[in-house]
């Protein structure tokens, strides 16, 4: 056995580790942790699977022959459902999402008469996938990969979904917005394509270091995964998703937003607008760095979604960017106040409710056309 094969080896024992410790630990999310548990079975068991293909150890226990190919196809589902249950606030599993399983069943059951060979079969068949892989092999392999790559794809568009809803709820950035996954894929995407260029270049163990490092990704992923918090933590009601827009449209297109069933007179909106206003305008709550929608609807006493409405048909924007409006503006007034002089930009737009540089620069820059440090020199003599 290589000592790449060992190092592969070590991190699947405690990728089952971690996934044990993940799956028994009762918590608010514990249908999320279930989900990530079972995709880093899934993988670990994957991983083990190589290192006794790789290290010729199948040869010793043939009926092992291609026992991973329900394995490696459910890769892709589990981890469909675990971006599902931390991207909606009552994931529940349906009966008709059984049908994500079929492909893994007929799978199955097409490599019956396979598994039903004889032993020595099976060894002259792993012998010459050591030569050239068998055509069974390359065809089950592309069938795995563009499945579980149609199940990230469909994963990160409801990650993309998700980040944008997030601001119709939260006023700063929060760790639900999930930007830890898409950093940790990326890097394997990387990964995967530098691990291609250089097996072209006939590197020999350029399998076995992407599988070191794919593991790692994964493992990585498990631990940040275990320290997600609930999807809309403090949030207890929710916005009807089929009335909000996803993101912000040109205003010329402003008379698309329909709240038929909201309940909410035009008249009732004109006067919930102005409490709205003036709320704003003498408490200052987006100096809380930590306000989200439903707070702000608890201070004025109505619902998340006619405030969601309040705010989308009538302010032609979403909570997040509201919010920040009004905290750029608060900044434009403190930067230059010269009580204020001794706080670097960042303090003062800390003192202003934002909780990153981050996304402090990037909602100035995208209101107001200039970064921080352009604004405040422009308003020196």
């Amino acid at each position: 056995m290589s000592i790449f094969n060992i190092i592969i080896l070590i991190g699947a024992i405690q990728g089952l580790f971690l996934a044990l410790l993940i799956g028994s630990i009762p918590k608010d999310q514990k249908l999320s942790h279930r989900w990530l548990a079972v995709f880093l079975v899934l993988y670990s068991l994957s991983m083990i699977y190589y290192v006794i293909w790789d290290s010729r150890i199948i040869l010793e226990y043939p009926k092992l022959t291609m026992i991973s190919v329900p394995l490696e196809l459910l890769l892709g589902v589990s981890f469909y459902f675990y971006i599902c249950s931390i991207t909606e606030k009552k994931f529940e599993f349906k009966r008709i999402q059984l049908l994500h399983f079929a492909p893994t069943i007929l799978t199955v059951l097409a490599f019956i008469p396979f598994y039903l060979k004889t032993d020595q079969y099976k060894i002259n068949f792993n012998l010459e996938s050591y030569r050239e892989l068998p055509d069974r092999w390359k065809y089950y392999f592309l069938f795995t990969l563009v499945s579980n790559s149609t199940y990230i794809l469909i994963s990160w568009l409801k990650i993309s979904k998700h980040k944008r809803l997030l601001k119709e709820y939260y006023s700063n950035e929060t760790q639900s917005n999930l930007k830890w996954i898409e950093r940790v894929f990326i890097s394997m995407l990387i990964i995967f394509i530098t691990c291609v260029i250089i097996s072209i270049y006939g590197y020999n163990y350029a399998n076995q270091v992407s599988n070191i490092l794919f593991s790692i990704g994964v493992y990585t992923l498990g631990y940040l995964g275990f320290r997600q918090k609930a999807p809309f933590a403090g949030i207890r009601e929710e916005i009807n998703k089929d009335e909000v827009i996803p993101a912000v449209l040109p205003k010329a297109t402003e008379k698309y937003i329909k709240y038929e069933k909201s309940g909410l007179s035009e008249e009732k909106a004109r006067d919930l607008l102005g409490q709205l206003d003036q709320l704003i305008s003498n408490e200052k709550p987006y100096l809380k760095q930590d306000i989200n929608l439903q707070q702000l609807a608890d201070e004025l006493n109505i619902s998340i979604h006619h405030l969601s409405q309040l705010i989308n048909q009538y302010k032609h924007t979403n909570f997040y960017d509201f919010i920040n409006s009004c905290r750029i503006e608060e900044f434009k007034q403190k930067v230059g106040d010269p009580k204020f002089r001794h706080l670097s930009i960042l303090g003062i737009a800390f003192e202003c409710g934002f909780n990153s540089k981050a996304s402090f620069n990037e909602a100035f820059k995208k209101q107001t056309g200039l970064t921080p440090s352009e604004y405040r020199k422009s308003l020196l003599p």
